[in-house]
C-alpha cells in the first residue's frame, strides 16, 4: 500500500473505480491510499508511475525538504529518511590520490607514484590486477590530476607515462615537458603510468 499526502486534494472514485484528485477543502494531512500504481500523467502523453510490491510491507518514505545538487541521488537511512547524496567517490585506499570534489560524479583515484616501467599493454594489465575497477589512466584523468599541483599526486612531470589512448599502432605517452606535453610511442617501448579508477 501506498500512502501519500496531500493537503488540499480529495479523492474522487468515478466508473471503472478510476482515481481523480480534484480540489477541495479537505482537511490538512488527509491520506490517499492507493492500491496498485499511482499515475502521473503527462501535460500533452504518458505518465510516469510508481507501485508498490505486491507485499508491500509498511513503508513510509520522508523526502528531503530542498532540491539536490546536481548528479546527487535519493538514499536512504534504512529508516525511510531520504536524503540527496553525492554518489561519486569520497575517499581512496592507500597508494592513491583523490582528485576532483569529493562526493561528486567527476570525483576519482589514482595512484600516487608512478607504477613499475612497462609496455603499454603491460600498463593496463598491471591497473587490471591492481584493484577493483582500475584501469591505466586516459589523458584527460592524467592531465586534470597534474594540474591539481600540491593537491596531486607527486612527481608527474620531467618524463614520459603512459595513458590509455592509443591510435595508428602507437600508444600516447604525457609529461615530459609539463602537464600539456603529449607525444606517441611504440606499445613496445617501456614508460612508466598510473592507474586511476571512480
Amino acid at each position: 500500500m501506498l500512502k501519500i499526502f496531500f493537503t488540499f486534494f480529495i479523492l474522487q472514485y468515478s466508473a471503472g473505480l478510476n482515481a481523480k484528485l480534484l480540489k477541495n477543502n479537505a482537511p490538512a494531512g488527509a491520506a490517499l491510499d492507493v492500491k496498485g500504481s499511482l499515475l502521473l500523467s503527462g501535460t500533452n502523453s504518458g505518465y510516469v508511475g510508481f507501485e508498490s510490491a505486491s507485499d508491500g510491507g509498511s513503508t513510509t518514505y520522508t523526502l528531503p525538504t530542498a532540491d539536490g545538487q546536481p548528479g546527487y541521488a535519493l538514499t536512504t537511512n534504512g529508516s525511510g529518511n531520504l536524503k540527496w547524496s553525492g554518489i561519486g567517490r569520497t575517499s581512496c585506499p592507500a597508494g592513491f590520490h583523490l582528485i576532483g570534489t569529493s562526493a561528486s560524479l567527476e570525483a576519482f583515484c589514482i595512484s600516487s607514484a608512478q607504477e613499475t616501467t612497462n609496455t603499454w599493454l603491460g600498463a593496463i594489465t598491471n591497473c587490471y590486477n591492481k584493484t577493483t575497477k582500475a584501469h591505466l589512466c586516459s589523458a584527460s584523468e592524467w592531465t586534470m590530476s597534474c594540474v591539481a599541483e600540491s593537491n596531486g599526486p607527486n612527481n608527474m612531470t620531467g618524463h614520459w607515462e603512459w595513458v590509455a589512448d592509443s591510435g595508428n599502432s602507437y600508444g600516447r605517452i604525457i609529461g615530459l615537458a609539463g602537464c600539456d606535453s603529449f607525444n606517441g610511442s611504440t606499445v613496445d617501448a617501456k614508460y612508466t603510468s598510473r592507474c586511476c579508477f571512480r
